[in-house]
């Protein structure tokens, strides 16, 4: 009879970093640099209606083109964040070690610092997955010099 598994399989820190990556990062850039490519898309089809529009039409065009794709990339970033954290501390022994290789790799915020503070503050969490995250983070030691 074949054991039955009992959790989440482990994952070493190297592949969680790369789950992430693919998950967060990948999509992320898609979203900005795929939203700029449109930019050009967008300019080129403003050129061809240029006499037919006001002015004021092209700035707020690539105004748009501009910002609504680091708006989508951010709020992606900001939902799936807090998803892969919970993945990854079911999975991993050693969370403060992942979480350091997470930092360095761009995947998440260092904390410690005053910039990372604000910014991992724009992490989106249900009051459901904040407490499953509580949760998951008492059978890890803190981070050193974490807050």
């Amino acid at each position: 009879m074949a054991a039955e598994s009992t959790g989440p399989t482990p994952v070493s820190n190297g592949r969680a970093i790369l789950i992430g990556t693919a998950w967060i990062n990948v999509p992320v850039m898609v979203l900005i640099f795929g939203g700029w490519a449109g930019l050009g898309l967008t300019a080129a089809a403003l050129a061809a209606f240029r006499d037919t529009q006001s002015p004021a039409v092209p700035i707020v065009a690539v105004i748009l083109a501009t910002t609504i794709p680091f708006v989508a990339a951010w709020l992606w970033w900001s939902l799936n964040v807090p998803k892969w954290r919970m993945w990854a501390l079911e999975r991993t022994s050693d969370w403060p070690s992942l979480q350091q290789a997470a930092i360095a790799a761009g995947l998440i915020w260092d904390e410690r610092k005053p910039m990372g503070r604000l910014f991992a503050r724009s992490e989106i969490w249900s009051a459901h997955d904040r407490k499953r995250e509580a949760d998951l983070r008492l059978k890890h030691p803190p981070m050193s010099g974490s807050v």
